[in-house]
């Protein structure tokens, strides 16, 4: 009866073909296996390594579940800060342009109210809210209201900025024009008598055909 063969121990399979190749061929196919070696088992440590640090990093992403939180599938963003540590710092409602803009047709127009920045979602609205993301932060320059606050006209002041938008000034105002609001453009600033003369020739418009409607504009 054989005895069973022990397996050899494990620096045997190194040893042995080291030992073969330096028979066979001397000492420079000896460190040419030794330094095949030692790059073979330095590409598998990296691999054994690149493993761990992705099995670290999958532990580490993964939320722990308590009592009353939700499951990993629904992870909750991080509530912004608030807005009191906000840094903010003041600054002027109007540009130097709009405030001679905004004198100007206070002044030209005593009987009226004159409301400056005013928000496309204060004058109109519409039942789709994909609609309405595309006007509701766009801004009128000014609104020319009644003193019972009925708007008449808005005033659009088109500097340099505005040259290269005529086609999104006209969608714009073909927009306003659907709830009823008229737009008057100005390329810089107006004399007051202009001013004047335009919201004149607009009321005639707006109240003749809408006596029986009783919008009081003056």
């Amino acid at each position: 009866m054989t005895s069973p063969t022990l397996p050899a121990p494990i620096h045997l399979d190194i040893l042995q073909p080291m030992l073969s190749a330096f028979i066979s061929y001397g000492l420079a196919a000896l460190m040419l296996y030794a330094l095949l070696l030692f790059i073979k088992e330095r590409v598998l440590a990296r691999a054994r390594r690149r493993r761990r640090q992705q099995r670290a990093l999958s532990k580490s992403a993964r939320p722990t579940t308590t009592t009353g939180s939700l499951p990993p599938s629904r992870w909750q963003p991080s509530a912004p800060p608030p807005l009191a540590s906000v840094p903010v710092r003041a600054r002027r409602p109007l540009t130097p342009f709009e405030e001679q803009m905004y004198g100007i047709l206070a002044t030209a127009l005593p009987e009226c109210v004159v409301l400056a920045q005013v928000a496309f979602s204060a004058l109109i609205t519409t039942d789709e809210q994909a609609h309405r993301n595309r006007f509701d932060r766009k801004v009128a320059d000014f609104v020319i209201c009644s003193r019972q606050l009925t708007p008449i006209a808005i005033v659009e002041l088109d500097d340099r900025s505005h040259w290269n938008r005529r086609a999104a000034d006209a969608d714009r105002d073909a927009m306003l024009e659907q709830a009823g609001y008229t737009t008057l453009r100005y390329e810089g600033l107006p004399l007051t008598d202009v001013v004047r003369r335009d919201i004149e020739a607009l009321l005639v418009r707006l109240t003749v055909p809408a006596a029986a409607t009783e919008r009081h504009y003056l």
